[in-house]
């Protein structure tokens, strides 16, 4: 690829920190780097702010230590730049910084959606204890009401919108955004590092997300507990105080906090059971990681893992359908002729719809028409 044409991926997180658009980050930039793709990446640290390169990527990386205000215009100038060069913008996040740099170039951009970054915002923020899709009928304040309006924006203004599940194209339907520009492309994994290995003895159970509220991990702790089940939770977050402290009079229940992507394939085989609690996952990173290793996975219906579980096929799936959190790892304990069947058909489709080497080139192939 021409310089001109080199692929700028712009995040609001990079790694080691963690979660979605991180772990996108870093995996496309292998990808890319593998296939001879120049690939890269404007996003925001806690640390100090830098430029660097690894491999053939250009990694530029602004500080959150400084006003909103000189944060924003530093971080649009440095998009601008990038568009005013010709390269071609895929935004999985910082979407109003991308869409203030569009309205000074006029260049246009792709962007990644991982999710309703409204709505996580006033969790994250205790502004609201509603799901994500009774918050998308209340009534919001002035402020989240302007930023509704420019997160909404930036994707109607983008040429296309990638989005990882179906639930998540219908909350796009539902901001404005044209239906012919909406692309479903699920999240993937690297089906030759996540592999099922034979033993699976230290832990019963594992938990591998950020440790936010509606991940609802509390609750996989009571049950883990009752079940005499042991369980490791992988990850930092908010929460992560509350919840040892709730599980501190638990001789089962482990915390390791985050842990780097080199060593998560080795932690999630540690395990034979992983469980996603939440009430909004589009496709969840960990979810896939831990079917391409083997794992037998309990998640949530009615929130995008429906789109990878086959509920009583190759997983379980709690919540609309009368099944609880309680009665899936009943049936995890006690069943294991199932869960064997159920973990591999996950390992199964897991190399069928979720590799990253085909979904990642769908994605390419969608940014290169940018040119």
């Amino acid at each position: 690829m021409k310089a001109e044409n080199r692929i700028c991926v712009v995040s609001g997180i990079y790694p080691p920190e963690t979660g979605g658009p991180a772990k996108f980050v870093e995996t496309f930039m292998r990808w890319g780097q593998q296939n001879n793709i120049q690939i890269d990446c404007v996003s925001l640290t806690d640390g100090r702010g830098q430029t660097f390169c690894e491999s053939s990527s250009e990694i530029s990386l602004i500080t959150r230590d400084q006003s909103l205000l000189r944060r924003y215009l530093v971080t649009t100038f440095l998009i601008t730049q990038k568009m005013f060069r010709n390269h071609l913008v895929l935004a999985n996040g910082l979407f109003l910084e991308v869409l203030f740099a569009y309205l000074i170039t006029r260049k246009p951009y792709i962007c990644k959606v991982p999710g309703d970054i409204v709505w996580e915002r006033a969790r994250n923020n205790k502004l609201t204890n509603l799901d994500v899709n009774q918050f998308q009928k209340s009534k919001l304040g002035i402020r989240y009401s302007i930023f509704r309006f420019l997160f909404s924006q930036s994707l109607k203004k983008s040429t296309k919108v990638i989005v990882p599940s179906s639930h998540l194209e219908s909350l796009c339907l539902g901001w404005g955004v044209k239906p012919e520009k909406i692309h479903v492309i699920y999240n993937s994994v690297d089906t030759d590092r996540f592999i099922p290995v034979p033993e699976k003895s230290t832990f019963d159970v594992i938990v591998l997300n950020r440790l936010v509220a509606w991940k609802h991990v509390d609750e996989v702790i009571d049950v883990c507990h009752r079940l005499n089940l042991s369980l490791l939770v992988v990850g930092e977050g908010p929460e992560r105080s509350n919840l040892e402290a709730a599980a501190s009079k638990f001789s089962n229940i482990t915390f390791v906090g985050e842990k780097s992507q080199e060593e998560i394939p080795i932690i999630i085989n540690q395990a034979r059971c992983y469980v996603l609690n939440s009430s909004f996952e589009a496709t969840s990173y960990s979810l896939l990681e831990a079917r391409s290793a083997g794992l037998f996975c309990i998640a949530n219906a009615g929130t995008g893992s429906e789109e990878v579980i086959k509920h009583m096929v190759d997983g379980v799936l709690c919540g609309s359908n009368g099944v609880s959190l309680s009665d899936a790892l009943k049936l995890f304990k006690k069943d294991p002729n199932f869960v064997q069947k159920a973990s591999d058909l996950g390992r199964k489709d897991a190399l069928l719809r979720f590799s990253l080497k085909e979904n990642y080139l769908k994605i390419y192939e969608l940014v290169e028409e940018l040119k």
